[in-house]
């Protein structure tokens, strides 16, 4: 049987959220987080707010293999995540 690459990418993209309370409450750092509004380079701005993680490509046929050799396990179930960090981030 023939093996495959994969890599997982969680992303979390929203107009404004804390960066930090997303890395709390999942406890695990981001591989690329910035906020809307951030300088990329002259001109040019982020259109919005990121906190995302992933794994680098990997030789399997077993996405759940990879998933439980990796901290991205605690991504098992995201919603509760962001359902939970999603209110504090609107308050006003």
């Amino acid at each position: 049987m023939k093996k495959t690459s994969i890599r997982i990418e969680f992303y979390i993209i929203g107009d404004y959220f804390p960066l930090e309370d997303v890395t709390n409450t999942l406890g695990i750092f981001p591989t690329e987080s910035y906020n809307k509004g951030e300088k990329i380079r002259e001109n040019l701005f982020r259109k919005e707010t990121v906190w995302s993680i992933n794994t680098p490509d990997t030789h399997s046929l077993d996405v759940n293999k990879q998933v439980t050799n990796t901290n991205l396990s605690i991504l098992s179930s995201p919603f509760y995540y962001i359902k939970y960090i999603s209110p504090k981030s609107m308050q006003i």
